[in-house]
């Protein structure tokens, strides 16, 4: 729709909020919707300046391993936005991560039963029953997929014959 000479338009009327840019100092006018949309730069040039993206690519930089704990810390129990008042499983926890983490590292990444690739790293003595033990690396193994069937296959016929 073309307007005609000497209509205003509709949102003619709405001031504009002086403001300063994040990146370049540079003053710069928003309406008031802006804000709230959190607008802090004057350009677009500006914005990926002072975030981590790479505009010629396309694709966020990667973070480091301190800003990657710090953004899961942030996030861990209630601050979370999936929080339901702590009925969430022990196994999520950042400590279990870091735990299975160091059994893998600790093996290799190797199959202790028959030094295959192993992707499994698995408790001797029961995460349920034993929760003092649950996070010692003492008590964990790391298995192939077929040796930790094996593992627990064995365990189900030692439990029916005792």
């Amino acid at each position: 729709m073309a307007f005609n000479k000497g209509n205003v338009p509709w949102n003619a009327a709405i001031k504009k909020i002086e403001m300063q840019c994040a990146h370049c100092n540079r003053v710069f006018y928003v309406k008031p919707s802006r804000i709230s949309q959190g607008a802090k730069y004057c350009s677009t040039d500006c914005y990926h300046k002072n975030t981590r993206y790479d505009r010629n690519t396309g694709k966020h930089w990667s973070l480091t391993k301190e800003q990657k704990i710090a953004i899961s810390e942030r996030q861990l129990g209630e601050k979370n936005h999936q929080w339901k008042g702590g009925i969430t499983e022990d196994k999520r926890t950042l400590i279990h991560r870091r735990w299975l983490r160091r059994i893998l590292k600790r093996d290799n990444n190797m199959c202790r039963l028959c030094n295959n690739s192993g992707f499994v790293a698995h408790h001797l003595y029961s995460y349920n029953h034993y929760k003092n033990l649950r996070f010692e690396l003492s008590n964990g193994i790391t298995l192939c997929e077929n040796c930790h069937q094996r593992f627990h296959k064995y365990l189900i016929t030692v439990y029916r014959v005792c």
